[in-house]
């Protein structure tokens, strides 16, 4: 009877295993239509591509949507508070561009955010530490951050 149990438990975990990398694979495939839909007419068939790409958790189109919230751009209406949200959830998923860009808003209090220099500086000196550390997507953020933790580029245009 044990057995059938650890069995049964195993399928599960390996059924659930497969379900999200389908769910994973069909993401990215929404991402890349957005990126590609992101032209000049196309915007709106692109936004709904990012947000469903992002609902599913790809943390590119998480923070690409934070992106276009915050600049108001391709159609979509400048909304900090929505930016920040899209933001944060890429940024739980450790990307590193989404922890630059709420450190941004934390020392600008912006997005419904108090003023937080301070927490601006630890989001910068994780993604620097990261950097240093191997992270590979940190390190193609990492110009963007001072030796110190503070500021040396702007993550946004």
């Amino acid at each position: 009877k044990k057995g059938k149990k650890k069995n049964k438990g195993a399928r599960r975990a390996k059924a659930r295993e497969k379900k999200e990398k389908r769910e994973a694979a069909v993401a990215e495939d929404l991402y890349r239509r957005a990126m590609q839909s992101n032209t000049p007419g196309r915007h709106a068939e692109a936004l709904l591509l990012f947000h469903r790409a992002a609902e599913k958790g790809h943390v590119h189109a998480q923070c690409q949507l934070g992106n276009m919230h915050y600049h108001g751009e391709d159609g979509v209406p400048m909304d900090h508070v929505k930016a920040r949200e899209w933001l944060e959830r890429s940024a739980a998923q450790d990307y590193h561009m989404a922890r630059l860009m709420l450190a941004r808003m934390h020392e600008r209090g912006e997005g419904g955010l108090a003023a937080d220099p301070a927490e601006g500086i630890r989001l910068r000196r994780n993604v620097r530490e990261a950097a240093d550390g191997g992270d590979d997507d940190a390190r193609s953020a990492a110009p963007r951050v001072g030796k110190g933790g503070g500021s040396r580029e702007s993550p946004y245009r």
